[in-house]
């Protein structure tokens, strides 16, 4: 029980949701379903990609920008050549 409850803490500091959203009735009330190690340690995992996923953008940004350069670079390179 006690990597359910760190995994629990992880998954709260993370903001993920503990709950497994699925509800049974017990008699006259609604209860909520007792959410799984395996679901749980997934939400981890996935959000963990998600906020690491999310700055590639950047990366990418930058990888361009580069190519952009070289290509002027290149360009710049012919026309000098071409003009001497």
């Amino acid at each position: 029980m006690a990597k359910f409850d760190e995994l629990k803490k992880q998954a709260e500091r993370l903001g993920i949701p503990t709950n497994s959203g699925v509800y049974k009735p017990n008699t006259q009330a609604w209860t909520e379903l007792q959410i799984t190690d395996y679901e749980l340690h997934r939400r981890i995992k996935a959000e963990e990609r998600h906020r690491r996923e999310h700055h590639l953008w950047i990366v990418a940004l930058v990888s361009a920008g580069i190519a952009v350069l070289a290509a002027v670079a290149s360009w710049v390179g012919l026309f000098v050549k071409s003009c001497s």
